[in-house]
């Protein structure tokens, strides 16, 4: 018996909610398949269920899988336990089928299965006013040479009484660099709905200062614990000992007066930056040794007493030894050195300044944007996104094209969840505005965010993290995870749960998209052969790299 066979069998209920981690290999497919198949049999129409993927491809395959399921003899069951099961799903959905006169097999089309994309261009086609389209444009998957266009335009503003006050500023701080500000300006159109919402509230300075705080802590959070807690005594005590022989202005010296470990608070960074000064090298590795720089002067000066010549040389040999203890600490290490990056203070008096001018250049640049899509007749699929939300309204007010899906859409399945971008996300919750748990409607997620691939497309991560701990919206999601393997022999699959587990992150963070690595069990047992080669190069050599591939194959 496979040992996430409980978990498979618990995705199949209908009446609950999920959201599932399965890992390369693991039938991700056939699982979405068989749930699919499984809510097609209690509805009355097939239209109520809608599965989403994210190529056009995969939406291909998986309503491949399905018409090749119904198409099974119904007299002859497989024999493998997973077919049987699909084979049974598909029975029920034949029976279904012919009692309410569907003829799946002759018009397949009324099986939803598609796109986030298409499902966007669908919505905003059912009410080209609402979602303020009009004609259907093209979605074109080459939108660069539009940001670029758009960004050209906001540039040569400059003779703009309504931006040019704007601008300058802008171009000033970047140098008057104008190649510089144009792709600037193109990423940031690239990445509009993560940004213009907020932008079109205003947000006050006392919003950014709040968020940056919250990053800040969020950040140092988990810093305490990162510190081997033998030594975190012996470090305070170090760190207060070389703040009292360094100058005021040294960033060891705000440990002159302390004697606790740091808070996660703001306020505290400082401290955090000493001891990375103190402890570290500009380059961000473990020092080797320390001197009178750092607060540890030379034990032999003629004037000091011989007890203050016992407490520096005590003192130099216990840094050393705590110095050698944390040259192992490679996560300690690498997050410490980034806290000297962090910012003490809030936004200075330019810099908020800086930020208005700005503010205003990017809402001018996505005005722009409009216009070059109606001259080009074209849009990005974002722009297909965001007018597909604004025709369901929102929840509090939705529009008759909600509130007609609303009774509609019974079912509704993702797959790769992981790669869901902010816009497709929000998409989603205003499908399911209103769904509450257990009202006989369902959402079922499938992802593995150890694969997440797609952030050129502004996919999060942390959306996927975020909705395994908490739902979305009102709907709560019981977490499931595959771990059998059926694609590669049991060598490999140990191979890479070995390798993998170390570099992954140990904590998963949702705000940072870290993913902590989920190991897989082999269902095909091992060969005999190595699983895996190595055939490593001291350095970059493309062609060595492609002979050694011809001659591998």
């Amino acid at each position: 018996m496979m040992q996430d066979q409980a978990e498979r069998a618990k995705a199949l209920d209908p009446a609950q909610s999920f959201i599932v981690q399965a890992p390369a290999g693991s039938g991700k497919t056939e699982l979405l398949t068989q749930r699919y198949l499984r809510l097609l049999a209690r509805v009355p129409q097939p239209e109520q269920v809608l599965a989403i993927t994210f190529t056009r491809k995969a939406a291909a395959e998986m309503r491949q899988r399905v018409l090749t399921a119904l198409a099974q003899d119904p007299t002859n069951p497989p024999a493998t336990p997973h077919q049987h099961t699909t084979w049974k799903l598909a029975q029920a959905v034949r029976a279904q089928d012919t009692a309410q006169a569907w003829q799946l097999t002759r018009n397949p089309n009324q099986l939803r299965i598609q796109t986030f994309d298409s499902l966007a261009a669908e919505l905003t086609q059912q009410l080209p006013i609402l979602s303020e389209l009009g004609a259907q444009p093209q979605v074109t998957e080459q939108p660069l040479p539009l940001y670029q266009q758009a960004a050209q335009a906001t540039l040569t503003a400059l003779t703009d009484p309504a931006i040019a006050p704007h601008l300058t500023p802008v171009l000033r701080h970047l140098d008057n660099r104008l190649g510089q500000v144009e792709a600037l300006l193109c990423t940031m159109l690239s990445r509009r709905e993560q940004w213009l919402p907020a932008l079109l509230q205003m947000p006050d300075i006392t919003q950014l200062e709040t968020a940056l705080q919250t990053a800040i802590e969020h950040y140092l959070q988990p810093l305490a614990a990162l510190f081997p807690e033998t030594l975190w005594s012996q470090i305070i005590q170090l760190a207060h000992f070389a703040a009292q022989h360094v100058s005021p202005d040294h960033p060891i010296h705000v440990w002159n007066n302390h004697l606790d470990p740091p808070t996660s608070g703001w306020h505290d960074l400082p401290l955090w930056q000493g001891l990375a000064t103190l402890l570290l090298t500009d380059k961000g590795t473990v020092r080797k040794t320390v001197d009178k720089r750092l607060g540890f002067p030379a034990a032999n000066a003629s004037h000091l007493t011989s007890a203050e010549k016992q407490t520096r040389k005590a003192a130099k040999a216990e840094i050393k030894q705590v110095l050698a203890a944390l040259a192992t600490e490679s996560s300690l290490i690498a997050s410490l050195a980034c806290t000297r990056h962090l910012p003490t203070h809030g936004y200075q008096p330019e810099q908020i300044a800086l930020l208005e001018h700005l503010q205003q250049v990017l809402l001018y640049a996505a005005a722009q944007l409009q216009i070059v899509f109606q001259a080009t007749g074209q849009v990005d699929f974002t722009e297909i996104q965001q007018r597909a939300i604004q025709a369901l309204g929102n929840p509090h007010a939705p529009t008759d094209l909600a509130l007609a899906l609303d009774y509609r859409l019974q079912h509704i399945l993702v797959d790769e969840f992981q790669d869901t971008s902010s816009s497709q996300y929000c998409l989603l919750r205003q499908l399911t505005a209103g769904w509450q748990s257990h009202d006989g409607r369902s959402l079922f997620l499938v992802g593995d965010p150890m694969q997440s691939i797609y952030r050129f497309r502004a996919a999060e991560v942390g959306l996927y993290l975020q909705t395994r701990a908490d739902g979305l919206g009102d709907i709560r999601l019981t977490p499931l995870t595959l771990q059998m393997n059926f694609r590669s022999q049991a060598h490999i699959v140990e191979w890479v749960n070995t390798s993998f587990a170390a570099l992954f992150p140990t904590q998963a963070d949702a705000s940072l998209g870290a993913v902590c690595y989920t190991a897989s069990q082999a269902a095909l047992s091992a060969t005999l052969q190595p699983a895996v080669h190595w055939h490593p190069f001291a350095a970059r050599d493309d062609q060595a790299e492609a002979q050694q591939i011809v001659h591998i194959i």
